[in-house]
């Protein structure tokens, strides 16, 4: 049984919370279900289906995150949008909503709708716009950079609490808004109820590498690929996971030892963990300071060492390094460096398995006991003090899904 962290003393069940994201992480529907539990009324505008929707939250389903094609992904963002903001318009001014960054206008769109509803509005910023962008050559002299910049300065201001990830990212942040309103809360990883301890591999066993998941704007699948052309010849194999396999396959020379497969299933997704030794993450230089790679945590959670092609500073360089849980490699190294961090991991056991024990270590201090509670009181607070300060009229009838 789940305990949950006790409530501040002036804080009553019955808030109004609302939260906006096109695509939900586990995390946040794990939070928006312990606001539930702990007897508030939560509502979950979402482009994405709830596979365990809970009968005490209202669901509003939206326009779905469709990533095929830059156009796409950016009709989708407007279309979601566009929705979530016509219905933030129902919202009772006593109420808290908490709007992400996906899309990554939603902030601005999110402050508007509290200038006229006088809701209080909580931001997680899950990517730093337009800062991000610059890993995609967005210069900062650009008109769009700048009204990007200009919008957050406005809607973050208006805000009453900015979430983010990690202390680089709050960093960037701080040219937007006063760091006092900047709060640190990373994503959580469950722990695995019998935790893995991993063995050294056998010598005439191949060497697994794995990458996982969006192979988006930021995040830069290159150096892997290319470095399994120079690691051909030697037992390693190389596993990409990721939501259009057949168009990376058309990026790959003919004779990589890669093995492409579709996402998968959270089964197998577990059992493709399992049987990897190590995992591949990279940061497109541009990205390293307005991003974290939280399925970095889902990695350490499976004890696995990890490959990080970042620069330096980032979060996650500074998850790597500080806790021996992998290799940095300088994107300027490229293949090559990814090449000899392989070879590394895999002639060198005692390495290996001590960065793999770190990794298991490391991820329990990202387990949902404190972070979820964390995430719960700091909505608690914001929503509790501003229906105290507000002033606000009698709420509205709650927002039904259509």
């Amino acid at each position: 049984m789940t305990t949950e962290a006790p409530r501040k003393s002036w804080i009553t069940p019955g808030l109004d919370v609302v939260i906006v994201n096109q695509s939900p992480s586990g995390s946040l529907l794990e939070a928006a279900n312990r606001l539930a539990r702990r007897g508030h009324s939560v509502t979950m505008m979402t482009g994405t289906d709830t596979s365990r929707p809970r009968p005490d939250i209202t669901y509003i389903s939206l326009q779905r995150y469709d990533n095929s094609t830059h156009f796409s992904r950016l009709c989708s963002w407007l279309a979601f949008t566009v929705q979530a903001t016509a219905r933030l318009a129902t919202v009772p001014a006593d109420a808290v909503v908490l709007v992400c960054t996906n899309p990554p206008i939603m902030p601005a769109a999110a402050a508007a709708m509290a200038s006229l509803r006088r809701f209080a509005l909580v931001v997680r910023v899950l990517d730093v716009y337009p800062d991000v962008l610059e890993a995609t050559g967005l210069r900062r002299a650009w008109p769009l950079r700048q009204l990007f910049a200009a919008l957050n300065r406005w809607s973050y201001g208006r805000a009453a609490a900015v979430m983010t990830l990690g202390r680089t990212m709050a960093r960037t942040l701080s040219a937007y808004l006063a760091e006092s309103k900047i709060h640190v809360v990373p994503e959580w990883v469950p722990q695995p109820t019998n935790p893995l301890i991993r063995v050294a591999v056998a010598p005439d066993a191949p060497f697994v590498v794995l990458a996982s998941g969006n192979l988006g704007l930021t995040h830069d699948i290159s150096p892997l690929v290319e470095a399994a052309g120079l690691v051909s010849a030697e037992r390693f194999r190389i596993v990409i996971s990721c939501s259009a396999p057949e168009r990376l396959a058309r990026r790959i020379p003919s004779g990589r030892k890669i093995r492409l497969e579709p996402r998968l299933p959270d089964t197998d997704y577990q059992h493709m963990l399992t049987d990897a030794h190590a995992a591949f993450l990279a940061q497109k230089p541009g990205a390293e300071n307005s991003s974290y790679p939280s399925r970095a945590l889902t990695y350490l959670a499976y004890a696995l060492p990890i490959i990080a092609v970042t620069r330096r500073p980032s979060d996650l360089a500074s998850l790597v390094d500080k806790n021996a849980c992998g290799i940095v490699v300088s994107p300027d190294e490229g293949a090559e460096g990814v090449a000899g961090a392989v070879r590394r991991l895999r002639s060198d056991p005692s390495a290996w398995m001590a960065m793999s024990r770190a990794a298991a270590d490391t991820a329990r201090s990202f387990d949902s006991e404190r972070w979820a509670g964390d995430f719960a009181e700091l909505i608690e607070v914001t929503a509790a003090s501003h229906r105290q300060n507000c002033g606000c009229p009698p709420p509205l009838r709650k927002m039904k899904s259509p």
